[in-house]
């Protein structure tokens, strides 16, 4: 594992702070509570910036309850509406290039950039080059994206790309079709955790933070539908995504025995970059692009990061 200290990484996001940013928005979405059926504990939403959500595993303070909340609304960023402004973004289509990481980092920035303007009540079109980012770490690395010889180089992709997007910004865009602009979306900081604290990567998506993970795709990948479960091999993970929602909901899984038992589970909704045609539902109306995934097909870390503001959105 790199060393993610040593490259920049800054804390967490404390539920501290996941409460006052709550508080910066009053209209939303409301999801009811649940009553644990171990402990007979009352599970009350838990508020977060865009949706009340109540928490996955039990939250009694009294006990460590294993109990598990039975079902959720599905939700996800790229749905939400605030202030009459939906956040959808873009669904990046990498072509034949291995270039994956760039893509959901850019995905991330996309999500990131639609939530703070619909804050201010702004619908935001112009989108982030692409080519900018690529180009910036091919200097940096002194390699392609995806063509990195040096091991530790591979493994230190995402961070390295957090890096880029936190010191040189992303350009965007013009209006006019030209490459060029000199205007710049930046990050101001990244963070890392760990994918089996599931109650805060919930909550953390809940706040509109997309976080940036990876998955491992098989030769079923591409049959997967739109909006369908995909249940990873167990081997090495190789493509990268960005997790912008999530779904509790009960469904029947296989089990040792052989026989079929239903099962609370935790889906997070993933944002792919093979276009909006990638997945077989989405070919005829171009809406795919998305897909779920089980919470322990997840590798052991996601990436998350602070937006910095344009000026010109203040």
């Amino acid at each position: 594992m790199v060393n993610l200290t040593v490259m920049g990484a800054g804390p967490v996001p404390t539920a501290d702070y996941l409460d006052r940013l709550a508080r910066t928005l009053s209209k939303k979405p409301t999801s009811r509570g649940w009553d644990c059926p171990l402990c007979q504990h009352k599970n009350n939403p838990v508020d977060n910036l865009l949706v009340k959500l109540p928490a996955f595993k039990c939250s009694n303070p009294d006990i460590d309850c294993p109990g598990k909340c039975p079902a959720t609304p599905e939700w996800s960023i790229n749905e939400c509406v605030v202030n009459g402004v939906r956040c959808d973004f873009v669904i990046r289509d990498q072509g034949p290039y291995p270039t994956c990481t760039a893509q959901a980092l850019l995905h991330g920035m996309d999500a990131k950039l639609k939530v703070h303007g619909a804050l201010y009540g702004k619908i935001l079109l112009q989108q982030l080059n692409g080519s900018d980012l690529l180009a910036k770490y091919c200097e940096k690395v002194k390699s392609a994206l995806g063509e990195e010889v040096d091991p530790a180089v591979r493994n230190a992709r995402t961070p390295c790309l957090l890096q880029i997007a936190q010191s040189d910004g992303v350009e965007y865009i013009a209006p006019d079709g030209s490459l060029a602009t000199g205007r710049k979306l930046r990050i101001s900081s990244w963070f890392y955790l760990k994918t089996d604290e599931i109650n805060l990567l919930i909550r953390l998506i809940a706040s509109g933070f997309p976080l940036l993970t990876s998955m491992t795709t098989g030769r079923c990948f591409t049959m997967t539908n739109e909006g369908e479960i995909y249940m990873s091999p167990q081997l090495t993970p190789n493509h990268a995504i960005v997790l912008i929602g999530f779904w509790v909901r009960p469904i029947w899984l296989p089990g040792e025995d052989g026989s079929t038992k239903l099962v609370e589970k935790v889906l997070f909704k993933a944002r792919d970059s093979k276009g909006d045609r990638a997945h077989i539902s989405g070919q005829q109306s171009g809406t795919g692009g998305d897909i779920y995934l089980l919470a322990e097909d997840l590798p052991k870390y996601a990436f998350g990061f602070h937006l910095e503001p344009p000026s010109w959105m203040q």
